[in-house]
């Protein structure tokens, strides 16, 4: 990541057609914040630390792109930024503002806390994320103690085939066809339910997590 100055915010991106037109969303550079990236994610970047070899990551794809290098930039810029943005301010029409965390790359130790006081700041905002860090369990520890107990953020562990079993408690984001996870909902986004995240809200509802299968989610390779 480049040189930046001491003080420095990172930036939201803003939502697309899958996640919802108003959504933020955070990204930081993939494999050099994944501590918890599994050999089925990462592949041979598991050994080497590139993101060139991540070759199942989508995060390292779009990273990649170079008809998009702005995403890359942003990526690096938050990944380098000593701060998160500024808290935004409540929408007008009431609504939650929705923040995706962490659309590529992963929780580190210096933003767990950042990521927690941030939510605690505004209690109108709502945020979700699926993360891997669970299986450093420096990290797991510092999620289950800041991260976990908010009422507006949810929390995913990551799974796929090369992953131990999510810790008990947590709600899970398997990939299709791990037959472990055989009870849980279908993203409805991914299968054509819903037509966004901020349609669905199956991942950030609070009342979701009470639902039959409201603890697994499914997701497609993507």
């Amino acid at each position: 990541p480049p040189e930046i100055k001491k003080g420095t915010r990172g930036k939201f991106g803003k939502g697309n057609k899958k996640l919802g037109k108003s959504v933020l969303t955070w990204s930081e550079l993939p494999v050099a914040t994944c501590a918890g990236m599994s050999e089925w994610c990462a592949g041979k970047a598991l050994q080497t630390l590139k993101v060139e070899d991540a070759s199942t990551c989508y995060a390292a794809a779009m990273t990649l792109r170079k008809n998009r290098p702005a995403i890359r930039i942003r990526q690096e810029l938050n990944t380098a930024a000593e701060l998160l943005p500024e808290v935004p301010k409540p929408r007008r029409d009431g609504q939650p503002r929705l923040i995706r965390w962490y659309v590529s790359g992963d929780l580190t130790a210096r933003r767990i806390p950042q990521i927690a006081e941030f939510m605690q700041a505004g209690p109108y905002m709502t945020g979700w994320l699926y993360t891997r860090s669970w299986r450093v369990p420096e990290l797991r520890e510092l999620i289950e103690q800041h991260l976990q107990p908010l009422p507006n953020l949810s929390v995913f562990a990551s799974t796929d085939v090369a992953t131990e079993l999510a810790p008990t408690g947590w709600r899970v984001a398997s990939i299709l066809g791990d037959s472990r996870y055989q009870r849980g909902v279908r993203c409805p986004e991914q299968f054509g339910a819903k037509p966004s995240c901020e349609a669905c809200r199956f991942c950030f509802d609070p009342k979701a997590k009470n639902k039959t299968g409201g603890r697994v989610v499914t997701f497609r390779v993507h």
